[in-house]
């Protein structure tokens, strides 16, 4: 299908193109019809996230778009959006042998790059946290995040002064994923 084909395409172009093909990706989830096919491909949140990792810092416009549709995907059904992204993101990581949620985690890392990024990630986490279905999934992701060193990153941001409305936003979402984690 037309998924198939976007990631397909969008596997072997240039990070250019990929710009282009992750704008295309933003005008099908507008359109119920066309997020309900996402929802079916895992295949595309799999690409983002790749993306994202493969990126990180290289082309900060190529990550933010990857995490702005990530957010979009997640906020059409929270709930079973987030287990989706979970799922997603544990099987691209396996695949490639590295603590889950490493992606997101690289860029929370490298946060003075580009603070919305940083926002655009730690916001998806929390939101992934805040509607995962178990306990033992919540857990394994908070454990996956510690032993990344989120709780270290968490404070040493927490203690700067805010400079910007971003880094406020990034503040309160550190906030209250510090207390989720309780």
């Amino acid at each position: 299908g037309g998924l198939d084909t976007l990631v397909s395409v969008g596997e072997d172009a240039d990070h250019n193109y990929i710009i282009y093909i992750i704008r295309a990706l933003g005008e099908v989830m507008v359109y119920v019809d066309g997020m309900q096919g996402i929802i079916k491909h895992h295949r595309t949140i799999q690409w983002l996230y790749v993306l994202i990792t493969k990126y990180g810092n290289k082309s900060i416009m190529l990550v933010k778009g990857c995490l702005e549709l990530l957010l979009v995907f997640i906020n059409y059904k929270e709930d079973t959006n987030s287990h989706l992204v979970v799922k997603c993101v544990h099987s691209v990581d396996a695949k490639h042998d590295r603590t889950p949620w490493n992606g997101f985690m690289s860029i929370l890392q490298d946060g003075t790059s580009n603070a919305e990024c940083f926002l655009y990630s730690i916001t998806l986490i929390n939101k992934v946290l805040c509607n995962v279905e178990s306990q033992d999934i919540f857990y394994d992701i908070t454990d996956a995040l510690e032993a990344q060193g989120i709780e270290t990153l968490n404070k040493e941001v927490l203690e700067k002064e805010a400079s910007s409305d971003v880094i406020e936003k990034i503040k309160l979402q550190i906030t209250a994923y510090n207390v989720s984690t309780l």
